[in-house]
């Protein structure tokens, strides 16, 4: 074995255990820190997430022609996805154009039908 693998393995020991974690975005940056920081950093994300989709829901919920239509949304950064039921084409368009101008939301993926 030569040294250069050796020193690979010891040091890919002691990442793994001391909770350093390396991550490769979708950009291709890699970034290297701690588990603690990433863990942090994805319930920030997650929290987010679950926030803008709770007040496109609540913007929906409230508005008098989708009252009986069946909406579930999900985010993801400023993307928000509209899922279920509605009784029109006018409930779907009403539905994208409530997300679409919602705070917070750049996109909105239709997962709806009628």
């Amino acid at each position: 074995m030569g040294r250069p693998l050796i020193i690979l393995l010891f040091m890919s020991a002691v990442l793994a255990s001391t909770g350093c974690v390396i991550v490769v975005e979708d950009s291709g940056e890699v970034d290297a820190g701690w588990a603690s920081n990433y863990a942090q950093h994805s319930r920030e994300v997650s929290d987010a997430n679950r926030e803008l989709a709770r007040s496109v829901s609540a913007t929906l919920a409230r508005d008098a022609i989708l009252t009986d239509s069946d909406i579930t949304v999900s985010a993801r950064g400023d993307t928000v996805t509209l899922h279920g039921r509605v009784q029109s084409v006018d409930h779907l368009d009403r539905a994208v154009d409530l997300a679409v101008t919602s705070p917070g939301v750049g996109t909105v993926v239709s997962r709806m039908t009628v």
